[in-house]
């Protein structure tokens, strides 16, 4: 299985199109070890993978984690990917080829090479600070099977902070998490996120999470801004700095 052999050049804003293109973007990604964020059609979790090389029309990724995901992308099907380099987020869609092994009998995945990778567009936002007493009922999805609750402490039309009890190591930043929050007169916004930052606090054993929500539909874009704007004249009221 070869390695990526072109030399990587400096990220530039927009798309990266064309196979030279792809393949010295995807170069960079794996000199940097970027974990990919892979969802499969017949499957509603995130999955993380990591790139091993391309050849042809093919990119190899690892295994995915967790391990029961290398089942489901055995159906085949369409592949939502994303992954974070040098501090920017980026998406392409792949389709399934097949499962091969390295010399030594490990298996990796085999998908198709993208025609395009996009850069996803970061725009600056006021964060809206949340009293205790008025944050939204969150459920964070640590695991396909595990969720737990967490409290909103500032929230913005692009992201958010979250305080979490106990240690939660396994949220690293760049990984992907589902996360569904109740927003007061507004009803239930579901979305998928990305973790920027993680920090615990081992005083008071609780955990600090900064994420960037992910793709928002149009109407869960409507219900945040005006979820937002309540929120801002509570604070105007409360005198909170926004």
């Amino acid at each position: 299985m070869p390695d990526l052999q072109h030399e990587p050049i400096p990220a530039q804003h927009g798309l990266r199109s064309g196979r030279e293109a792809v393949l010295t973007f995807l170069n960079s990604a794996q000199k940097e070890n970027c974990p990919l964020s892979v969802r499969a059609s017949a499957a509603g979790e995130v999955f993380t993978s990591y790139i091993l090389g391309a050849e042809g029309d093919r990119l190899y990724i690892d295994q995915l984690m967790p391990a029961y995901g290398d089942q489901l992308l055995l159906t085949g099907g369409e592949l939502d990917i994303r992954m974070e380099v040098s501090g920017a987020s980026f998406q392409f869609c792949s389709s399934y080829s097949a499962l091969a092994a390295d010399e030594t009998g490990v298996p990796y995945h085999c998908i198709s090479l993208p025609e395009q990778i996009e850069q996803v567009d970061h725009r600056s936002s006021f964060r809206t600070h949340v009293k205790p007493a008025d944050s939204p009922v969150i459920n964070l999805q640590i695991t396909p099977r595990e969720s737990r609750p967490a409290i909103l402490v500032n929230i913005s039309a692009t992201g958010a902070c979250l305080r979490l009890k106990s240690d939660h190591s396994m949220l690293r930043p760049r990984s992907f998490i589902h996360c569904e929050m109740h927003l007061q007169d507004f009803g239930l916004l579901a979305c998928e996120a990305v973790i920027r930052h993680h920090q615990h606090f081992l005083k008071f054993n609780e955990s600090r999470l900064g994420i960037e929500f992910w793709r928002l539909a149009d109407s869960e874009i409507r219900k945040l801004q005006k979820a937002l704007m309540t929120l801002q004249r509570q604070d105007i009221r409360s005198d909170l700095t926004i």
